[in-house]
């Protein structure tokens, strides 16, 4: 991500659906925390997340809102949701607006048997769905679940092949999973502003080490 784009010309703009249009509120990037082991496309993708700090605090309203940081007592999930302004198909366009898809979790010992011990781990999650996937563009998005009126942040867009299509139709997508890094998170952010639900333990936002932020897109 910051390698693509210099921090001092990076954007987060908050509040963002249709990126043709003016987001409500656009904040500079002021540091950019990537996980010190994340080796790329030749290390397998691994520990793929990234923190991103503003310039200043968010003010929350009807538009702009946190998205919680699973606990890890949130372990399989029954009703998933990935979104984005990726790619809508392979070699289709990227989508003006956010859209979401409705998608179904593959265990790991099974998205395991695709790709091997080495390349998924139990600090993933995977999920699979015929003609349904997450996309180039989608990458460091969010796989959302709705727990008790809650939404939880249970993954971050990393990796798949083909975006489900064609042969990668019988290949998972590839997520980080939130809960693996939640201490990282915590020791990088104690200035953050958490997201302070009646659940399990105070969290915070987190964004993978791609190009898309949560409910929001970086502009550069």
């Amino acid at each position: 991500m910051s390698d693509k784009v210099p921090m001092e010309e990076m954007r987060i703009a908050l509040g963002a659906h249709n990126i043709k249009e003016r987001p409500p509120v656009v904040m500079p990037v002021v540091e950019i925390i990537k996980h010190e082991n994340y080796g790329g496309k030749d290390d397998g993708y691994k520990w793929d997340i990234t923190l991103l700090k503003l310039a200043e605090p968010v003010e929350f309203n009807d538009v702009i809102s946190p998205v919680c940081l699973a606990p890890d007592t949130l372990q399989s999930f029954s009703n998933l949701m990935a979104v984005g302004w990726g790619k809508t198909g392979y070699e289709g366009p990227t989508s003006d607006v956010l859209l979401e898809a409705a998608v179904t979790e593959v265990l790991i010992p099974q998205c395991q048997r695709k790709y091997g011990t080495k390349r998924v781990t139990p600090t993933h999650v995977c999920t699979q769905d015929a003609g349904k996937s997450v996309c180039m563009g989608d990458s460091g998005g969010p796989l959302l679940t709705q727990q008790n009126g809650v939404w939880y942040d249970i993954g971050i867009v990393s990796w798949g092949i083909k975006c489900g299509q064609g042969q990668g139709a019988n290949y998972p997508a590839v997520f980080t999973r939130v809960s693996s890094y939640l201490q990282w998170v915590y020791d990088r952010t104690g200035d953050a502003n958490w997201c302070r639900r009646p659940q399990p333990e105070p969290v915070a936002s987190a964004q993978g080490s791609s190009r898309n932020g949560m409910f929001g897109r970086f502009f550069g």
